[in-house]
């Protein structure tokens, strides 16, 4: 018996505070901007990661994105966020199919 994450209310923040939490403070006032403008959709976004991650389990950031039709800067944002929540978990390397390189695979916690 597979045993699925609970799912957050949309919109609800699962492991990030603030805006500031998406920004560093040495960037610039466009990604600030951009910080502010993703947070009421953020925890839709990581509901739509953790769907993916669960449906798709021990894929790389970039195979993740292929799959979801997102660009992986995208899924690499929100994989963190879920990592500290523990929901996910970075597995150990291999070659992803996308880029050709060693990358960490993505599994549920």
């Amino acid at each position: 018996m597979s045993h699925k994450a609970p799912q957050p209310p949309v919109g609800s923040l699962w492991a990030v505070p603030d805006a500031t939490a998406l920004s560093r403070r040495s960037d610039p006032a466009t990604s600030k901007a951009a910080a502010v403008a993703v947070l009421p959709r953020i925890g839709d976004l990581q509901s739509k990661v953790l769907d993916a991650v669960q449906a798709n389990p021990c894929r790389t950031r970039n195979e993740l994105a292929a799959v979801m039709g997102w660009h992986p800067s995208e899924v690499s944002k929100r994989l963190p966020e879920l990592e500290r929540a523990g929901l996910v978990r970075r597995g150990p390397e291999r070659v992803c199919n996308v880029t050709g390189r060693a990358c960490a695979v993505w599994e549920a916690a």
